[in-house]
C-alpha cells in the first residue's frame, strides 16, 4: 500500500467512569510512539461516564497529547438485558456484541484496545493490517495454560469445534468493520450467546465462533501479554492480561516484574504519579519488590551459565521474565521522550 493513501488509525476502548485513567494510559502511550499522531483518533464507547468525567478527561487527553481528536459514542446497555454479566458487568458487549461496526457507521476498519494495554512501538503500523480478506486480526498465547484449557473444555462440552490455531484475545483486535457488517456480524453475536449460557469467555467465545475461517493472528510482537513479553525481540503492543496494574502484587518467584516497571514508568513519566497512586503499593515495597527482582535475576543468570542447573525448569521460567539485552531499551526514559521507530 502506498504509504500517501494510508487511511487514519481509529483506536476503539470501551470505558466507565472506573477504566477511564487505564484507558487514559494506553491511549497516551499510542500518541507517545505514533510518527505522526495527526493520523490517531480515538473512540471511547461509553457505558457509564458522566458528562463532567468526560469533559475533564477529555480536556486532559487534549492538554497532554495536542490532538483534539476524541470521541465518545453513548452504548445503549439496554441491549443487553438477559445476557449474563462479566465479572460484574455488562460492558464487555459494548466493544463487540454489537461491535463498533453499529457505532462506527462510517469507518472501514478500527483497531479495538483494552485499557490494559501499552504501545511501545508505532500503532500506525497496524494500518498495514488492514486486508479486506481478513475479517478480523488478534493474537492470544498458544501456550498451555489453565484459561486456555477452560476455554476449550467449554468448547468440547457444548459440542462446538474450536479453531485452535487461530483463537484470539479480544482484548486487542483490528476489526474489518466494513466486513462484519456485511456479515451480521453484531446480530450472529447475540444469537449465539443467547443459545448457549455461560461461555468460557462471553464476548471473545462469540466472536472466535461467529467470525470462524475469518480470522487470522498478529505476529507475537503485536499484543503480547505482559507474561510472554520479555521473550520478544522488539515488542510493539504489551497487553496486562491478568495484570492487576492498579493494585500490584508481590510474585515470591519474580518480585515485580519488568513489564510492570514498563508500565509505571511510563505513568511516572506522562502523569507524574507515585508509585502509591499510580499501582496501590508504598515506595519501600516497590523498592523491596524490585531489589528482590534484581538479585533473584542475576542468580538465574549464573545459574543459567552452569551445565546441570541450566536446564532447571525454574532458571528458564526467571530469565523469561526479565528484559533481555534485545529489548532492555524498553526502560530507558528515552522510550518516552524520543520516538525510537529504527534499532535502538
Amino acid at each position: 500500500m502506498d504509504a500517501t493513501a494510508k487511511p487514519d488509525l481509529h483506536l476503539v476502548y470501551t470505558s466507565d467512569a472506573n477504566y477511564l485513567f487505564l484507558t487514559a494510559v494506553s491511549a497516551c502511550s499510542a500518541f507517545a510512539q505514533a510518527s505522526d499522531p495527526t493520523r490517531l483518533s480515538i473512540h471511547v464507547l461509553d457505558c457509564g461516564i458522566s458528562d463532567d468525567a468526560w469533559e475533564a478527561w477529555r480536556a486532559d487527553m487534549v492538554r497532554r497529547t495536542g490532538s483534539e481528536r476524541f470521541h465518545r459514542h453513548a452504548v445503549d446497555v439496554a441491549r443487553f438485558e438477559g445476557l449474563p454479566p462479566w465479572k460484574g458487568s455488562i460492558a464487555t458487549y459494548a466493544r463487540l456484541c454489537p461491535p463498533p461496526p453499529e457505532l462506527l457507521p462510517d469507518l472501514d476498519w478500527c483497531v479495538y484496545a483494552d485499557g490494559d494495554t501499552l504501545f511501545v512501538d508505532d500503532p500506525l503500523g497496524l494500518i498495514d493490517f488492514f486486508d479486506p480478506s481478513v475479517g478480523l486480526w488478534g493474537w492470544d498465547s498458544d501456550e498451555p495454560s489453565p484459561v486456555r484449557k477452560v476455554i476449550f473444555d467449554w468448547f468440547e462440552a457444548n459440542g462446538l469445534e474450536a479453531d485452535r490455531q487461530n483463537h484470539i484475545c479480544s482484548g486487542f483486535m483490528c476489526l474489518n468493520l466494513k466486513w462484519m457488517r456485511e456479515n451480521d456480524v453484531t446480530q450472529r453475536c447475540f444469537d449465539f450467546l443467547r443459545a448457549y449460557k455461560d461461555p468460557a469467555y462471553i464476548d471473545e467465545t462469540a466472536l472466535n465462533v461467529v467470525c470462524a475461517g475469518h480470522i487470522r493472528l498478529f505476529p507475537k510482537r503485536w499484543g503480547v501479554y505482559a507474561l510472554q513479553a520479555c521473550t520478544v525481540d522488539r515488542p510493539a503492543l504489551i497487553h496486562y492480561i491478568s495484570e492487576p496494574l492498579r493494585r500490584l502484587r508481590f510474585n515470591p518467584k519474580i518480585g515485580y516484574r519488568d513489564t510492570s516497571r514498563l508500565w509505571y514508568g511510563f505513568v511516572r513519566h506522562e502523569f507524574g504519579l507515585t508509585i502509591r497512586q499510580a499501582c496501590g503499593i508504598s515506595p519501600l515495597n516497590w523498592w523491596l519488590g524490585r531489589a528482590y527482582n534484581r538479585a533473584i535475576t542475576f542468580a538465574a543468570a549464573v545459574c543459567a551459565k552452569l551445565p546441570l542447573l541450566g536446564r532447571l525448569g525454574a532458571v528458564r521460567t526467571i530469565r523469561s521474565h526479565v528484559l533481555r539485552p534485545q529489548n532492555r531499551y524498553l526502560l530507558s526514559p528515552r522510550l518516552w521522550t524520543e520516538r525510537w521507530h529504527g534499532e535502538p
